[in-house]
């Protein structure tokens, strides 16, 4: 069986992802891009780590190399 899922590190990796993305939005970044491509950066940035989240909360099987 797999480990529970608030021990993954990957669902932690996405949660600090967005949290730096939603930190970042609000200025808390020395760097911003301007125009469309802080819109498309910050889009991704929240976007990806949704995805990742997801797919561990449905995925029960551990990855086999």
């Amino acid at each position: 069986m797999g480990k529970k899922w608030y021990a993954s590190k990957t669902l932690w990796f996405g949660v600090l992802s967005v949290v730096v993305a939603v930190a970042t939005s609000f200025g808390f970044a020395e760097y911003a891009p301007e125009g469309w491509a802080s819109e498309a950066i910050a889009f991704w940035a929240v976007l990806e780590p949704v995805v990742f989240i997801v797919l561990r909360l449905v995925t029960r099987e551990p990855v086999r190399s």
